[in-house]
């Protein structure tokens, strides 16, 4: 009986050594999980330091849209047009070598040859913990640096990304009381929303291809000249990496040129909860 009771004992005892055992073994898994996170948030911020040093500068998205209050044209480089650059595909056409040349020299030249343009870029390959920014420069940032002016201060690629009031307001005052035509797919994403344009003086239009737009570009570009640049036409453009072409071309040409892209749709998104414009069709059925 003693023998028994004294075993009961001795297991139980093992028992309650062996929990706490598994007990003190999970604390230090934990602790090592989160060892290895800080490591990796240190080696990250690290990274991203090195490449905002290696960067050039960029304004921030405030002063760019004061920027283009001024009456700059803006042509904007986000990962489709670092793509074109790089003779990758892109989500509205693909590779096409006179364009990406184009593209190429606007990049790291165009605002030295025409300083009436202001070009943007996503300083997100620079400096951004979004996961998916993260993947894209860590493939790509060795590639687009090179293309880059390390001289210049380039604007905000971002202005059309996150609004709130106050970039709103600014955009609205680029073209209030002016005569605007949009550079527009009718098929397309584009949605002409009255909480931006209904200030504009008058409106117009230039339809082009929601997909493959440069295959028309010569086309673009004559209707867009048919509009006389001493009557004080404002261009707002929304057509991909063509948009950042188009608006260069015609800054060149004494317009002001915006390439905004689907800052409407970005605007209900903030606004409304409505989907980002990349959740919607390119080509409306």
């Amino acid at each position: 009986m003693l023998k028994s009771i004294v075993s009961k004992m001795m297991g139980r005892e093992a028992d309650a050594l062996n929990d706490e055992i598994a007990r003190l073994k999970d604390i230090v898994s934990r602790q090592n999980d989160e060892m290895a996170a800080c490591r990796d948030v240190l080696s990250l911020q690290k990274k991203m330091t090195a490449r905002r040093a290696a960067a050039p500068k960029t304004y921030a998205m405030g002063r760019t849209i004061e920027l283009l209050e001024t009456g700059l044209s803006c042509a904007r480089y986000g990962d489709g047009e670092f793509n074109l650059c790089c003779d990758l595909p892109y989500a509205f056409g693909r590779p096409n070598e006179k364009l990406d040349e184009r593209l190429r020299h606007i990049l790291k030249h165009g605002m030295r040859e025409n300083p009436r343009c202001l070009v943007c870029i996503s300083d997100s390959l620079f400096a951004s913990a979004d996961d998916f920014w993260i993947e894209y420069s860590d493939r790509m940032f060795d590639k687009i640096i090179p293309l880059l002016d390390p001289y210049l201060v380039y604007g905000a690629t971002g202005i059309t990304r996150v609004l709130d009031e106050k970039s709103i307001a600014g955009f609205r005052r680029i073209w209030d009381g002016k005569k605007v035509v949009f550079v527009v797919p009718s098929k397309g994403r584009f949605i002409d929303e009255p909480r931006l344009f209904d200030n504009i003086a008058q409106k117009a239009f230039v339809d082009i291809p929601p997909m493959e737009a440069f295959a028309e570009y010569d086309r673009i570009l004559s209707d867009c000249k048919k509009f006389p640049v001493g009557e004080g036409w404002l261009f707002y453009i929304a057509a991909g990496a063509v948009a950042t072409l188009l608006a260069y071309d015609l800054s060149l040409l004494g317009y002001q040129a915006l390439d905004l892209g689907h800052l409407p749709n970005i605007l209900r998104h903030c606004l409304d909860g409505a989907p980002m414009p990349e959740q919607t069709a390119k080509v409306k059925e």
